[in-house]
This record gives structure tokens, sequence and C-alpha cells, in this order.
């Protein structure tokens, strides 16, 4: 039996934009419809149940198991995810997931959550997804309920950072050592910090790929084999080329979410093939562990809102008077993107009594451990309101510009991407005229919106075209076959989210 693609709307038939809507919503309900039948089993027999109907791995299994518990805890909010068909068992796992860290934590002390805490994060999500002009996103799904928890449970979360910080451990399976950072924020820095390592190791590891194809050229290969292997080694040294461009850290145009984590296996035609980040990982880290380098730094920006999570309409909580932005380049290199000229350092409070932070890639963090933050950073700048923050007539966007559109979009504003926004590059919604001269699209606030790089590469290819209706705040993508999607800037310098 063979199927054929629907037509377009001007062949009479369905777009894929109505058929996704459709069939997301159909397979959202079926995971949800799922959850509920979860609900009347046993909680002990729930995860093997699931398994059973889904046959899936444990980490699926254990979603529709944790969507259960939540759908019996708050099942005013569990039915209108089931009713709005925009909602899956992972933004249940989400919220599930964000209480029972803080749970764990209190257990540990002998102590609970406070009673209401389910009835308070299902009343603040139940009122984020009931406004149409939200993001209905995991990750902002995860934001609310971390908002939430600071807000009625402060303590609780300052307590569950403070055990978190603590549980560190080391483990050794065989040839694995196994890292228990016991913080996300320590994790983050440290997988940051290897990557960029790792980045140098693989561009070492390719040359001497390159080196050894060289040899076997000299030594066994024919004329015809010569010709295509050089077609090999000029695409490594291409290779070489785009790593050597790539990141120099958080705050450079590149990542590593290009190069494959796993390498391939080598075949007759291709016996060296390109490695691996996992394998370029761990050459860096036992380079790190044999003295090769001293000691690891973290970078963690934090935006500090003026009025906490709740009040969030600018980002300009105490700090010293901003600086003037630095002269930056005059016109791209090449076809480099636009990006940031010198690091960012978003703003961080300096008083003792500080309110709650908001670090990219991790999300809110209690007043306790903004004012830890604070206390060691080496560097602090009150970041002023959108609106203040000044264009510039250079292509690439200021330092001030960067840091203020990093903590408005939070991540990649492509659909559904959840690279953070201080790994992505920053891009003229409408094109500049550096790169576009019958183009007049300003560097500006306005026309930037942070882009990962491999959606970066879409966007300026024309595969998707973008535009903006509020400065920014709202991007509309269109795509192939006229798939049409809209995203919303969620971060907490956002203007969607003042109150």
């Amino acid at each position: 039996m063979t199927t054929t693609p629907p037509t377009g709307p001007g062949d009479g038939g369905i777009s894929y934009n109505t058929l996704s809507a459709e069939l997301a919503g159909l397979v959202n309900r079926a995971e949800l419809h799922l959850v509920s039948f979860l609900t009347t089993v046993p909680a002990d027999a729930q995860l093997s149940v699931a398994q059973a109907v889904r046959r899936r791995g444990p980490r699926e299994c254990r979603m529709y198991a944790h969507g259960a518990d939540l759908a019996v805890r708050m099942p005013a909010l569990f039915d209108r995810m089931v009713a709005d068909a925009r909602y899956s068992v992972e933004h249940l796992e989400a919220i599930w997931s964000r209480i029972n860290r803080h749970s764990r934590a209190l257990a540990r002390a002998g102590r609970e959550m406070p009673a209401d805490v389910d009835t308070k994060v299902a009343g603040a999500v139940l009122d984020w997804i009931s406004d149409p002009g939200h993001s209905v996103g995991i990750p902002a799904v995860s934001d609310v309920t971390d908002a939430t928890l600071i807000d009625v449970a402060e303590i609780s979360v300052a307590e569950t950072e403070a055990a978190e910080a603590k549980t560190v451990g080391l483990r050794k399976r065989d040839t694995r050592l196994i890292l228990e950072c016991g913080d996300p924020m320590v994790a983050a820095g440290l997988w940051e910090t290897v990557s960029d390592a790792a980045l140098d190791v693989r561009k070492e590891l390719i040359a001497e790929q390159e080196a050894l194809r060289a040899d076997l050229l000299r030594q066994d290969a024919t004329g015809g084999d010569q010709e295509e292997d050089s077609a090999e080694m000029a695409a490594a040294r291409q290779t070489v080329t785009e790593v050597l461009a790539g990141r120099a850290g958080r705050d450079g145009d590149a990542d590593d979410t290009d190069v494959a984590d796993e390498e391939p296996m080598p075949t007759r035609a291709e016996p060296l093939p390109p490695p691996g980040m996992a394998r370029c990982r761990g050459e860096a880290m036992l380079g790190i562990l044999g003295g090769r380098r001293s000691q690891l730094k973290v970078t963690v920006n934090v935006y500090t809102p003026a009025a906490g999570p709740d009040d969030r309409p600018d980002n300009d909580g105490p700090g010293p008077e901003p600086e003037p932005d630095p002269e930056p380049d005059r016109a791209p290199a090449g076809n480099d993107p636009a990006g940031p000229t010198a690091p960012t350092a978003p703003t961080a409070p300096t008083a003792p009594t500080c309110r709650a932070g908001y670090i990219i890639g991790t999300g809110w963090v209690s007043p306790a451990a903004t004012a830890v933050l604070a206390e060691t950073a080496d560097l602090v700048r009150k970041l002023p309101a959108l609106a203040e923050i000044r264009d510039t007539s250079c292509y690439r966007f200021t330092t001030r510009q960067r840091a203020a559109v990093i903590g408005r979009d939070v991540r990649c504003r492509f659909p559904g991407c959840q690279v953070p926004a201080d790994r992505c590059e920053l891009d003229h919604i409408v094109n500049s005229p550096f790169t576009d001269r019958a183009i007049d699209g300003p560097t500006d606030i306005s026309n930037c919106a942070c882009l990962c790089r491999t959606h970066h590469a879409l966007k300026t290819r024309k595969i998707w075209q973008v535009s903006t209706p509020d400065n920014g705040v709202t991007l509309a993508w269109t795509g192939p076959e006229e798939v049409a999607v809209t995203t919303v800037a969620s971060g907490p310098v956002s203007p969607s989210q003042a109150a």
C-alpha cells in the first residue's frame, strides 16, 4: 500500500501547515488519554503498564507515570491541556520534574513541600496557557513553574539549591568515570568548557588524519584513487577551516551543534572518518585531568528583573551606571554572521538583598543563589530598558545590544529549538545594507533575533522567512509548503513578560 502526500491549497488539497496542526493535536491528545488511563492503574504498576502499551524506553514510560501523578494532583490543569490539544506528556513531565526536584531535596532534610505548592503551580501554569499570546513551548512552561516555586516556596528553593550544590560525586564503572556535579549551573559550565576544548582537540585529530591520509596516498594509492583522495583531503581541510573559525567561547558565533556526537564507522572508502564530539570531549577531559589545564573557569550571566519573576517589565536591577559600548566592527568579515565584539555581562545585583535571577540555559534561581553569584562576580553591569538601548550604524551588534537580546530571547527563536541564546548568533531580521545593498535593515534590538547556527543558515538560504510585527518580540515564520509558525520571546526582559 502506498500513500500520496497531500497537495497544497491551490490544488484543492490540505496544506502541510493544517495537516501538521491536526496530526500534532491528535498525537498530543492520544498521549494525554494514555496518561488519563494510567490514573486508574495502581501507582506501583503504572510504569510497567506504560511500557507494555507504548513499547518504548524507560525514560518515556516514566514520563507517562509522572504525568498520571500530576493529573491526579492538578486535575483542572490536566483537563485544560487535554482540551487544548497543543500540550503533550512532555509538558506534564517538565512541571513534575521541577516540583519533584525540590521535593527530593526537602525529603533528604526530613521536610515536606508547602501544602499549597501544587495549587499555586497549577494556577500559574493554567493562567499562562490561557493567554493565547504566550508561548506553548516546554521551556516556557518550565520557566513558569520555576518562577512560581520561587514565589510560594522561596526557602524551599534556596534549600534545594544548597542541597544540590553539596550532592557531588565521582564513580567509576569499568573504563568510565561518572561525575555528579550537584548543581546544573556547574554542570553546564563544565560541559561548555570541555566542549570548547574538544573543538581544539578535534582540529588536531583532523590534522593528524590528513597527514596520515597523505602518507597512504604516497604509498598505496593509484592515479584514480589519488584524485578521489585529493577531494577527501580538500574536504578535510575545509573541516579544519570550519573548526578554526568555530566558537572561541560562549560569546562566539559558532558552536558544536553541527558536529556529530558519535563518529561514523570506518569503511574501505573512508578508513579515517572525522572524529565525533564524544571522543573529542573525552580526549579533552583526559588532557585536563592530566594537568594540561590547571583549572576550569565557569561563566554565569544572571539577569535580575527590577520587580521579580512575577512583575518584570524591565531589567534594571541595582548596579553601576551603564558604560559606553565599545566601537563595533564597521562591516562583516566575509559572510560571518553578526555577533558581539566583546564578552557580555548582563546585569547582576550588588546589594545583599537580591531578587530572583534568571540564568540562560538554566532558568529562574532563588534570591539566595542570585546573591551568592553577585558576591563572587568579577563584573556587574546595569542593563538599561530595551527602549533605552540605542541602535548603531555599524554591522555588528554592540555588547549591550547582545546582552539585552539574549535576556529577551533566552533561546534560539526558531520554533521548537532549545539552543541557549548565549550560544546563538545575532541575526538581522531584515537584512542589513552591509550584506544586501537593496535593503536597509537597522542594527537595532527591534531588528535582532537570536538564532542558532543551523537555523540562522536556513534563514540566510531563504528556506525559512521571518517577519516581526512588534520589534522582535513576536516572530512569524514561514517555511516550505506554506508551513507557518509563530514564536514569542519569553526571556526575563521581554515585553511579553510584563505584568
